[in-house]
């Protein structure tokens, strides 16, 4: 997420957005008073304490001080949350697909949790592809190798 959250950042600071953003905290990320009425003189009337709820247009720019900076960030970061965690539910699902061996092992491993857990159908319980797609009855592994057992047996 960070990688995306500087890249959009990166992209929005040459577009020349601004963002509003409450005196309180630009005069924390610019660090004195001074600093921040010479850059905001509308926020006087924070420092008066006459608006304690005073915010002022903040331009969006890697390349100005802490606030601009913030001001970027805080632009991008909705987009960068949602298309990082959209990129790791895709990849989890593209490894679960591409390594079946691992998936059916923590299958099995649910499935043993599931039964010491006591579960009245351990093995079906959540989503699976049995109830709601159209594959066949999942069996788990030590139930397929008595299967395997009783064959050779016969």
């Amino acid at each position: 997420m960070r990688i995306i959250l500087i890249l959009s950042a990166l992209i929005i600071s040459d577009d020349g957005y601004s963002i509003p953003m409450p005196c309180a905290k630009v005069s924390y990320l610019m660090g004195s008073e001074a600093k921040t009425l010479a850059a905001y003189p509308d926020c006087e009337s924070y420092f008066s304490h006459q608006d304690a709820n005073k915010a002022v247009l903040v331009p969006a720019s890697m390349n100005g001080n802490g606030s601009n900076a913030a001001a970027a960030l805080s632009l991008g970061f909705g987009a960068a949350f949602w298309l990082a965690f959209t990129m790791h539910a895709i990849g989890v699902e593209v490894y679960l697909h591409l390594t079946p061996a691992e998936a059916d092992r923590l299958r099995n491993v649910s499935y043993q949790r599931q039964l010491e857990a006591g579960m009245k159908h351990p093995g079906r319980a959540g989503l699976t592809t049995d109830r709601l797609g159209d594959s066949s009855l999942w069996t788990p592994q030590d139930r397929r190798e008595q299967g395997k057992d009783s064959e050779a047996e016969k």
